[in-house]
């Protein structure tokens, strides 16, 4: 989903800013600490461990 269509079903379904805000704010921190984890492992090691966790839902 792009970021934009994300961003209006978000301020669709939560009236109260700062619930917006929040989303936002754990959307930082999501990112802080995902360049984190990259620092401290390879981009395939995080891509086989994405694919892992699909097939586990499925």
């Amino acid at each position: 989903m792009e970021r934009e269509k994300a961003i209006n079903l978000l301020k669709k379904y939560n009236k109260e800013e700062f619930h917006v805000r929040h989303a936002f704010t754990v959307e930082q921190v999501m990112r802080y600490f995902a360049r984190e984890n990259l620092k401290t492992r390879s981009l395939q090691q995080v891509a086989q461990e994405i694919q892992l966790n699909k097939e586990q839902r499925i």
